[in-house]
């Protein structure tokens, strides 16, 4: 098992950045059911499929509305308006205040979610506490 932290990933290239992105995206993707939606937002859902349902010609799709949004955005600000780009500029607090471990796949497939881990990293804690306690209560 790997133990990074977010400050670590912020550092990496990219590319090398993404494939912990689709590790965390497909954990959420694989228990549906543990992400919480609020009755309101399951209603705007509904109302928004309903509608659709009754006129599918009047959407439109993601990238068409996207490429609206950005061009005419975009005639109106410059890259000057924003000031000096810092990279990673909270990578150290993140470091400070998270942390991220990495499970190889055949581990990862163990464990549902991360309160099983953290629960079954626990009982092994408890074990070898205990473990120890017995040994240097026996060497006495």
């Amino acid at each position: 098992m790997n133990n990074i932290s977010i400050a670590d990933i912020l550092e990496l290239p990219v590319q090398e950045r993404i494939r912990p992105v689709e590790l965390i995206c497909d954990s959420v993707a694989a228990v549906p059911e543990a992400v919480e939606v609020s009755p309101a937002l399951k209603t705007e859902l509904e109302v928004r499929l309903e509608e659709f349902e009754k006129n599918p010609e009047a959407g439109y799709f993601w990238n068409e509305g996207k490429l609206e949004i950005t061009d005419n955005l975009r005639p109106k600000y410059k890259r000057s308006d924003f000031g000096e780009v810092v990279p990673d500029k909270y990578a150290s607090h993140i470091k400070d205040e998270t942390n991220v471990v990495l499970l190889e796949p055949d581990v990862a497939q163990a464990f549902p979610n991360d309160e099983a881990v953290n629960k079954t990293l626990r009982y092994l804690m408890e074990v070898a506490e205990t473990s120890t306690r017995l040994t240097k209560h026996q060497s006495l």
